[in-house]
């Protein structure tokens, strides 16, 4: 178990159920020590459709310094690496259009080598991502050490998220960008319909999530861009050309100012490859999740088992029911869906239920302290150069996004890609958790808004409707009324 006497560090809450996240799970407690770069142990509490994961940070930092400077520091290794991942991604894609000529499944025995096949790719995918998203954890401290001396200490936070900032826009961007593209290219209402259903093909899964899966047709992205003129087309593709330029031009003129070694440009270089390539393992499992939820509706009537009950078994059983018949109790499912600890280790893997849970959870609010004055500290993850004001609208899931209007402050526990609609409204972003290689660091570079991260209080401090200043340059949000 974790030693609550050193500092832990958290993914999460987020929307989330075990089945998706599971093959994470599983090919890190199968396949940690593959590249002598086993993950640290970690914990994952799940209950009420929310997860959430704890580590020590310290070996966190050790670990991931070690995956660092064997896989993604040396180019030539980091290649290798990349082409063993990118060879189950070909394997997944390839499955994927033999199984879409699978109209129906006849029986179980039919559908059983489909799943073991897939089974083995997702599990693959994940063994060598597992290998740079440790390494990414530890990104941050190794830069900030390597530029001690180069830069100033109050600039230094600023500096490591331009040079990490991703070479390549995420694939909630390129998806906009192509939706805009698209849009802009059609003669006529008739014409945009058929080029959306194109689009549509290739982009339906954008909106999936750890909790969720689904099949947007084109009709979802006809209501995106229908009431967007010809002008407003333009300037959106405009904006968003203009933030990677920018992206690049922040990081020559920190290169210049700073006189970064050579050595170390190109390590950073590595370093926001690497963190894009997890955007990229991101949008891979995603797309897998919808080829779960068919295996799914196949195979619940056939087990007599509800969708959300599949939900609530990890991969390796799910495997097993298809090729056995061998189910999990309806009282263990129902406990994993209420409140539930995975214990993962480089080797294996346990479930916790009841006092186990209580204890652990307590152990972790007793070591939290809330400051209720009126500021809120974090970590600089984008600063756009000036302050900002606006009413807070908290967002403890992605599932209320459609309360939030253009111009608050988004406050969240953490961000997660199907936050993405709330991002592009706020003016500013600030999360409980997180760190300068978090999903929210990653987004707000990409959009240019501010956001300050790891503040582990604000959803606590802060309440909706809050008049707040963001102050990103020094990581402050201060509240100046109601």
């Amino acid at each position: 178990m974790l030693n609550h006497k050193k500092e832990i560090d958290q993914w999460g809450p987020i929307d989330g159920r075990l089945l998706y996240p599971s093959f994470w799970i599983v090919a890190n407690a199968t396949s940690g020590m593959k590249f002598k770069a086993p993950w640290p142990t970690y914990v994952g509490i799940y209950g009420h459709d929310k997860m959430a994961y704890y580590w020590e940070k310290a070996e966190m930092q050790k670990r991931g310094e070690v995956a660092l400077n064997r896989w993604i520091i040396p180019t030539g290794k980091m290649k290798i690496l990349w082409k063993k991942y990118w060879d189950n991604v070909l394997n997944l894609r390839k499955f994927k259009r033999e199984i879409s000529h699978v109209t129906n499944f006849k029986n179980i025995e039919q559908l059983r080598p489909y799943v073991e096949k897939f089974y083995r790719y997702l599990i693959q995918l994940w063994v060598y991502a597992l290998v740079q998203e440790l390494a990414n954890f530890a990104s941050p401290e190794y830069l900030s050490r390597k530029l001690r001396g180069l830069v100033p200490a109050s600039e230094m936070e600023e500096t490591v998220g331009i040079l990490m900032a991703s070479p390549k826009p995420s694939f909630h961007q390129q998806s906009e960008l192509e939706l805009l593209q698209t849009a802009l290219a059609a003669k006529n209402k008739k014409g945009l319909r058929a080029k959306l259903k194109v689009y549509a093909s290739k982009w339906y899964w954008v909106e999936n999530s750890y909790y969720t899966a689904q099949i947007l047709p084109d009709t979802y992205f006809l209501r995106q861009v229908s009431r967007l003129s010809k002008q407003q087309l333009k300037e959106k593709i405009q904006n968003i050309l203009a933030s990677r330029r920018e992206i690049a031009k922040r990081k020559r003129q920190v290169i210049k100012k700073y006189h970064v070694p050579k050595s170390l440009v190109a390590a950073a270089r590595n370093i926001s490859f690497s963190i894009w390539w997890q955007d990229h393992r991101k949008a891979t499992s995603w797309r897998a999740h919808n080829v779960i939820d068919r295996f799914n509706k196949f195979a619940s009537p056939v087990f007599g088992l509800s969708i959300d009950q599949l939900m609530y078994y990890d991969c390796a059983e799910w495997l097993r029911l298809f090729q056995t018949g061998a189910k999990v109790s309806p009282r263990v499912l129902k406990h994993r869906k209420n409140s539930t600890m995975i214990l993962v280790t480089p080797k294996d893997y346990r479930f916790f239920y009841g006092k186990k849970v209580k204890d652990f959870l307590k152990a972790l609010e007793s070591k939290k302290e809330i400051n209720a004055g009126k500021e809120v500290q974090g970590i600089v993850a984008f600063n756009s150069g000036q302050k900002v004001s606006g009413r807070t609208r908290i967002l403890h899931s992605p599932k209320f996004a459609q309360y939030m209007k253009p111009g608050e402050i988004l406050v969240a526990p953490m961000t997660s890609p199907d936050y993405i609609v709330a991002m592009r409204k706020a003016k500013a972003i600030v999360t409980d958790v997180g760190g300068l290689m978090s999903h929210a660091a990653v987004v707000s570079r990409e959009l240019g808004v501010p956001c300050i991260v790891g503040t582990k209080i604000a959803t606590k401090v802060l309440k909706d409707g809050d008049l707040v200043e963001v102050d990103a340059s020094k990581g402050i949000v201060r509240k100046v009324g109601r």
